[in-house]
């Protein structure tokens, strides 16, 4: 997640001001960092939880994860009346993910 964040922020940097050209490549990049960290996330939710009541949670954790992809047109759709915000929101959301998933404990 970190790294999705990390390239979000440089999709920014760099498709302005240095090279337009490269834009389009990190965020590429950004994007199969994302899905590769949705996997993952996943596979360690369903280990983090008790037996009791894991089934509830994983039901949980994966309605919270579809509210955030209908929520991302929308963010997307932000960026149409303010240009480059959309790159901002992904990369706190995705930088500050990655953070808050190191005090995870060891599965």
């Amino acid at each position: 997640m970190t790294l999705s964040g990390t390239f979000s922020l440089l999709v920014q940097i760099f498709s302005v001001k240095l090279l337009p050209s490269v834009g389009p490549f990190l965020a590429l990049l950004g994007k199969m960092c994302i899905a590769a960290s949705f996997k993952t996330s996943y596979i360690i939710s369903g280990e983090i939880f008790p037996t009791s009541i894991r089934t509830s949670a994983m039901g949980m954790v994966s309605a919270m994860a579809r509210v955030g992809s209908i929520l991302s047109p929308f963010i997307v759709m932000l960026g149409e009346s303010l240009p480059g915000v959309q790159f901002t929101i992904f990369a706190i959301l995705g930088l500050s993910g990655g953070l808050l998933s190191l005090g995870l404990p060891e599965t």
